[in-house]
């Protein structure tokens, strides 16, 4: 039986308590969860491994090793000597002993003594708990979804950040980052951090945007074999970065801006760590109105960019898309999504067959069903003798934030977020995603082709500006890619204007869906989203919108 933990503080408080689980400790003041395997152990704060073979133990961060022999330990860091007897340990560095009885050890420098049972330790100065592990009952820590989010975790965060180990937390508050049906993959939490120099009696603050996964059964099987947080967190922490330095390299300093929020690293899974633009005066807009034509252009300025700068990163390292394969429409998930693609066809199908003047539409829709899986997986592919560029992969109304001008009002700049759904393919899949899912109907309606121009002013002018051919991607060609690429459009209405138009009331609540409910038909989830008043007005105007463009 292992103990961690051994390291005792007397200026911490006692314990908050929590249970246990197998094959790991946690540390009830903090949260903080050491997960124990056969050879090594993981910090689930820092991520940070020791491995422990039969006469040593390795600090994976450091490197620094720990001797093990019968009746001694050796820092190889600091060639420290601990002499380990049947009922004593000596710091012979200091001569402090620790006397071991079979229910208690006593430090003798201080009579401080820690009590024993079988599966905790008690500190008897400051009443702190510690456990034992090993065969306890599987259980839930703290908190719930964030019993993770600590001083400890932020504390570890600022001080990478800042490059001071010295940096002390002195308090934190952590609030929900964005309201009910504005996210549906992630937990976003808002943690606005108070921190403090060695030294210094002023402090400084930090406000940080954390995200986490969504849970529930539906979103979990997905999340899991889509791997998006690894995805996405190799966006950050890689490509553009990578695209930055390009943009310096080629363009100068002068000009460079970045188009997302910068990362903050953090060694803890599927966990990723954001500055909060928002104390920029970036927010989102208002997503049940979408997007003015103004927002628009701002918007597919950014991406004709973004585009330009994946086709010359991908030029220089083809490699680099490895680590983007499609994240949803492949042939692994292709049963996952036949048994709910046409389940939302057919929901929606059963709600439009009850608006009068609009029943054909309900057998175009079923006309989908069948095919609906293998279209997807078709459209998604790189084009072969075509323009394939990184898409975004979600590009829609909530996952941009905007900066207005504080004279005028006026839409002034724009920052992406959320890479989870990046794929290598036509323009046009993020273009159909975008502009048929967050434009407003007047734009939509009237604006659709001026805002394709647009696109291609800002793809090609960038293409320049990197040194590519700017004529990569003709204007009739995009046009013709984008005819031919509406059932992504489509189906990504189907989807995503069950999210946007609807009020709170309505939105949908991926975190209690399960198989069960897919297979429920219109009594599913994603049916009482589509009886909602706000999507009936918006998708009768949608489908008039795509009959009209004879997209449907």
């Amino acid at each position: 039986m292992a103990l961690l933990n051994l390291t005792i503080k007397s200026e911490h408080p006692p314990y908050r308590f929590g249970t246990v689980a197998r094959g790991r400790q946690t540390d009830m003041e903090t949260g903080r969860e050491t997960h124990m395997g056969p050879d090594k152990q993981t910090d689930m704060g820092t991520g940070r491994e020791t491995h422990v073979g039969p006469d040593k133990q390795t600090d994976m961060g450091t490197g620094r090793e720990t001797h093990v022999g019968p009746d001694k330990q050796t820092d190889r860091g600091t060639g420290r000597e601990t002499h380990v007897g049947p009922d004593k340990q000596t710091d012979i560095g200091t001569g402090r002993e620790t006397h071991v009885g079979p229910d208690k050890q006593t430090d003798m420098g201080t009579d401080r003594e820690t009590h024993m049972g079988p599966d905790k330790q008690t500190d008897m100065g400051t009443d702190r708990v510690g456990y034992f592990i090993e065969e306890i009952m599987e259980g839930e820590v703290g908190t719930g979804e964030v019993s993770w989010l600590t001083r400890v975790f932020l504390e570890e965060v600022i001080q990478e950040a800042e490059q001071d180990p010295e940096i002390t937390v002195t308090s934190y508050d952590a609030k929900p980052a964005v309201g009910k049906g504005d996210n549906y993959a992630s937990i976003m939490q808002r943690v606005s951090v108070v921190f403090r120099r060695e030294g210094t009696d002023t402090s400084d603050k930090a406000s940080l945007i954390i995200k986490t996964p969504q849970s529930g059964q539906l979103i979990e099987q997905f999340l899991k074999e889509a791997k998006l947080f690894e995805k996405e967190g190799h966006i950050y922490e890689v490509l553009l970065p990578k695209m930055y330095m390009l943009l310096k390299y080629k363009v100068g300093v002068e000009v460079f801006k970045p188009f997302a929020p910068m990362p903050f690293k953090t060694h803890r899974p599927e966990t990723i760590i954001l500055e909060d633009l928002a104390e920029k005066g970036f927010k989102m807009a208002n997503r049940r109105e979408r997007l003015d034509l103004n927002h628009c252009v701002l918007a597919l300025k950014a991406l004709g960019r973004f585009h330009a700068l994946s086709v010359a990163i991908i030029e220089e390292e083809p490699g680099i898309l490895e680590n983007y394969p499609e994240s949803m429409f492949k042939e692994s998930m292709k049963e996952m999504n036949k048994s709910f693609l046409p389940v939302i066809l057919e929901s929606l199908a059963a709600v439009v067959d009850k608006w009068p003047g609009y029943e054909h539409y309900s057998k175009k829709l079923r006309g989908h069903k069948e095919h609906c899986v293998d279209t997807l997986l078709e459209l998604v592919k790189p084009k072969e003798g075509a323009l394939n560029v990184l898409n975004h992969g979600d590009f829609w109304v909530n996952n941009m934030l905007f900066k207005y001008s504080e004279t005028t009002g006026e839409v002034e700049d724009i920052r992406m977020i959320d890479f989870q759904i990046v794929r290598y393919g036509s323009p046009a899949l993020d273009l159909h995603y975008f502009l048929i899912s967050s434009t407003n109907d007047e734009v939509r309606d009237d604006h659709l082709d001026f805002l394709l121009e647009e696109y291609h002013r800002s793809l090609t002018s960038n293409l320049q500006l990197l040194g590519l051919n700017p004529d990569l991607l003709p204007m009739e060609t995009l046009k013709k890619e984008f005819e031919d690429y509406w059932f992504f459009g489509f189906y990504s209405a189907c989807f995503l204007f069950s999210v946007i138009v609807a009020d709170p009331s309505e939105a949908l609540e991926f975190d209690s869906m399960t198989k069960e409910d897919l297979k429920n038909g219109t009594a599913n989830p994603m049916a009482k989203a589509y009886n909602g008043k706000n999507f009936k007005i918006a998708f009768q105007k949608l489908l008039r919108f795509l009959e009209l463009r004879k997209f449907l």
